[in-house]
């Protein structure tokens, strides 16, 4: 049996006659090369929506196990109140980027500075089946080292396709981190191929202070605005399916005390009589949130329209925000998330102060010149959980000299307030702020977080010591009043029986008659 495939492209039509079984096993290579991502420190992935990976912290307690643990822990700092986050999403095009523009984005984005960087790319590899690590791949994560190495650690590197999200610490940082959960959500051509999706990295970073980063690359061309919101939900949602276990542990471990560093189940098969939440609780459950990557979200514009203010502002007609502020109001995502309210309800974005990142001739300023003429457009985004002013986006750019793609990265720095202790009293009510270091020791239990801290615990004013010792003493009273009518029963039950044995002695037994009777027998004889 013979099937004729029509192969389409833009220039020609070509007819081609194949055995059927030869047609189904190119298509099934084909789809095992797209549908198999390859992953980098955190293990490997199954096809479709991928399980949670646990990723240790490589230098918390040293390479030589848990013998020099102990002795670390006398020496630990208190773990930091606030931390400086730098965040970056690229689109690369299917090129890797010259050392010149990596530097120029990691001056930027402050990542020698910063104490977690979080670096989001897009179309670094080829949809090209392959069961090996690509060489843009490797060369991005020399890159990375190269620029970053000395002063941070690299904690993961997750990968669906040609997505890539990198998470990387400052040294001193790493004794204050929980193990990572990472996995991803594939978004392509039946929710399997793996050219658009999403990937995330779950931690904590002290005691109680969880963080979720997401890097998505979503749907692309202007009409397809249903279908990015259908991927921005779809990804939520498995999200939220794949790591509700872990998200309900981070709120348990919160209340209670002592916290452990060790690592969460990677599965929830042995806790399926608890039912996940609701998709909308992602947001509640987890402390800070960060969703970056190429959403792919463009301008309800002509590309006529779009170069009018463009144009002005190169003449210095208008200033760049005066540009920027015409166009938003035709930005797809401002619309559907303000207006419409569909997408990214309860994130927030900074304010857009920069002209739209894509599309660029490769190596040069200009916007897409091909016969395409794509229309410009801010499709690279950074968008973020505001926790009640407690994080704070004080940078939020593009790199223009960065030209080695069509698409310009974009960097954002935040300042993030990380969350106070709260000890759960067993009247209801909630104590805040325990004090950490060696000035502490002693006052109260131990709490590891990748090492111990001493806790002190601030005692309720509406409760005094002296009552507590009364309340004890009472106790104490009413356990012996107990024990004694315990035993003046067991005397009662004593005394019957012995009653009973006396009235057996005083009439005789049976056997005792038995007996008697035999002597008198002997007499006789």
């Amino acid at each position: 049996m013979r099937t004729s495939v029509l192969i389409l492209t833009p220039r020609r039509r070509t007819a081609l006659a194949l055995p059927f079984h030869k047609l189904l096993v190119i298509v099934l290579v084909f789809v095992l090369g797209l549908t198999t991502p390859s992953v980098c420190a955190s293990g490997s992935t199954p096809w479709g929506a991928s399980s949670v990976r646990t990723v240790p912290v490589v230098g918390r307690t040293g390479r030589r196990g848990q013998g020099r643990r102990m002795e670390d822990r006398k020496n630990l700092p208190p773990p930091p109140t606030t931390l400086n986050i730098s965040i970056v999403t690229w689109n690369m095009a299917e090129r890797s980027p010259p050392l010149s523009d990596v530097s120029l984005v990691a001056s930027a984005a402050q990542l020698n500075t910063s104490d977690l960087c979080i670096l989001g790319v897009q179309e670094i590899e080829n949809l090209k089946p392959r069961r090996h690590e690509g060489s843009r791949s490797r060369e991005w994560r020399r890159l990375i080292l190269h620029s970053l190495g000395r002063t941070h650690t690299l904690l993961s590197l997750t990968k669906l396709g040609g997505m890539q999200l990198a998470v990387l610490a400052k040294k001193a940082l790493l004794p204050h981190l929980s193990p990572l959960h990472v996995c991803e959500v594939p978004c392509g051509v039946g929710n399997i191929i793996h050219n658009k999706g999403g990937q995330a990295a779950l931690f904590r970073v002290g005691p109680h202070t969880s963080f979720l980063f997401i890097n998505a690359h979503l749907a692309a061309h202007a009409h397809r605005v249903e279908d990015r919101n259908a991927d921005v939900d779809r990804v939520m949602t498995e999200l939220q399916n794949l790591l509700w276990y872990h998200l309900e542990s981070n709120k348990k471990k919160k209340k209670t005390l002592p916290f452990s560093s060790s690592p969460l189940p990677s599965s929830p098969i042995q806790y399926q009589h608890h039912h996940p939440p609701a998709p909308s609780a992602l947001l509640d459950k987890v402390d800070r949130l960060f969703f970056l990557g190429d959403l792919n979200y463009r301008l309800e514009l002509q590309r006529e329209d779009i170069e009018v203010p463009l144009r002005r502002v190169k003449n210095s007609k208008i200033t760049v925000q005066e540009a920027v502020s015409r166009l938003l109001e035709y930005d797809q995502l401002m619309i559907e998330r303000l207006e419409k309210k569909r997408v990214f309800q309860g994130l927030v974005e900074k304010e857009v102060c920069f002209l739209p990142t894509f599309k660029f001739n490769k190596g040069r300023d200009l916007y897409d010149t091909s016969p395409k003429k794509r229309a410009p457009a801010w499709t690279d985004r950074v968008l973020f959980k505001p926790c009640e002013g407690k994080v704070k986006c004080e940078k939020y750019e593009s790199v223009g000299g960065a030209r080695h793609s069509d698409h310009r990265p974009v960097v954002g720095v935040f300042t993030v307030q990380l969350e106070e202790e709260e000890v759960l009293k067993k009247g209801g009510k909630k104590e805040e702020v325990p004090t950490y270091g060696k000035e502490d020791e002693g006052k109260g239990s131990d709490m590891e977080m990748g090492g111990n801290w001493k806790i002190e615990r601030k005692v309720s004013s509406s409760l005094s010591m002296a009552e507590e010792e009364e309340g004890e003493e009472e106790e104490d009273e009413e356990e012996d009043e107990e024990g004694e009518e315990e035993k003046e029963e067991a005397g009662l039950i004593e005394e019957e029986e012995d009653e009973e044995y006396d009235d057996d002695s005083e009439y005789g037994s049976d056997d005792e008659e038995e007996e008697e009777e035999d002597d008198d027998d002997s007499d006789f004889f």
